[in-house]
């Protein structure tokens, strides 16, 4: 098969195809690739020009290769990802873990290997956390295998003062899990801030995950927050692009039946303005506005609201979902009953 594209050398452009024919279900998972002589053949070239068109394939993860039998396409070995399970109710038992267990209902074998280390944390870090230069974190570094490939890492980084004392500062594998050690301690984590980015991997992940040439990492950052706002931990999830498959699931936001009306803290002024502002959003969009919206940008006087204990928020399980602003008519004594409930 002749070609003048001019975009990249013939090995390329017969990698390119034979990849789009593995993509679109041509060439099928476990089937048997042409052979070099045939590849070269149907192209017009040199079997060496088509071996360097089926390394690349085999680089890429793509193809594997037997003395005996050829090449064939590799059989899809992706496990699903899902971020969304963080903060969901864990078995308490190592055997139970969530990653294992998925893996063990189909059939594979799992691994992980933790390592723990103080370190002075990168800049990304340290400013999801909000430390200060120089503040030490505790890192518990674990790299997961399926059927003894390693397919994600998962770095967890933790303020050094807050967790010095306890298990998460151990390589020991925790049963019950670090979000549960956090909430004995005194701070559980209520929201998350989930962050993906797909980009090349690092040397340092390419020798962790072992990766071909080419292959790209999904990354998930998760920054998890006490309900005052505290960052507590945060979470570098690098997962081998030739070996996830992402899933988000997503239901309507209803609020549960564990409601409360507090006055807000004026610790607590980030949070509301942003409450205002997404409900200023909210009404712009369909076409109102309100005095409280246009507040939300004025930080003068959202500190004296709060001060004043004009301002209450709205929490459903612990997570602000609202907040209210009594203006001078209001009932200041049944406010100051409701506030605290």
């Amino acid at each position: 098969m002749a070609t003048n594209n001019p975009h990249g050398a013939l090995y390329h452009q017969i990698a390119d195809k034979l990849r789009d024919d593995i993509a679109n279900g041509i060439l099928k998972p476990g089937e048997k690739l042409p052979t070099e002589s045939d590849i070269a053949k149907e192209w017009n070239t040199s079997p060496a020009i088509a071996a360097q068109s089926l390394k690349i394939l085999i680089d890429s993860g793509l193809i594997i290769s037997a003395q005996t039998q050829g090449h064939s396409v590799r059989p899809p070995q992706r496990i699903v990802y899902r971020p969304q399970g963080e903060f969901r109710k864990r078995p308490l038992s190592p055997e139970m873990e969530a990653f294992i267990t998925q893996l063990h209902e189909e059939g594979r074998e799992a691994s992980q290997m933790i390592k723990m280390k103080i370190v002075h944390p990168s800049r990304d870090v340290r400013e999801r956390l909000q430390l200060a230069e120089g503040v030490p974190v505790v890192v518990r570094m674990r790299t997961r295998f399926v059927d003894g490939v390693a397919y994600n890492t998962n770095d967890s980084y933790f303020p050094f003062d807050l967790v010095k004392d306890t298990e998460i500062a151990t390589p020991a594998s925790m049963a019950r899990g670090t979000n549960a050690i956090l909430t004995e301690l005194g701070f559980e984590q209520v929201r998350a801030l989930d962050e993906i980015h797909v980009r090349m991997p690092t040397v340092e992940e390419v020798e962790r995950l072992q990766l071909a040439p080419g292959t790209p990492v999904g990354v998930h950052i998760c920054t998890g927050y006490t309900k005052e706002g505290r960052p507590v931990r945060t979470v570098v999830n690098c997962l081998a692009g030739d070996r996830h498959i992402i899933a988000y699931e997503r239901s309507k936001a209803r609020v549960g039946t564990d409601v409360v009306i507090r006055p807000a803290l004026e610790s607590e002024v980030d949070v509301v303005a942003s409450l205002w502002e997404q409900a200023g959003a909210w009404l712009r969009e369909h076409g109102g506005e309100t005095g409280q919206s246009q507040q939300g940008s004025q930080e003068d006087q959202r500190g004296t609201d709060i001060t004043v204990g004009e301002c209450y928020l709205v929490e459903d399980d612990g997570v602000p979902v609202a907040s209210i602003t009594v203006d001078a008519q209001a009932d200041s004594d049944f406010w100051a009953t409701l506030g605290g409930r």
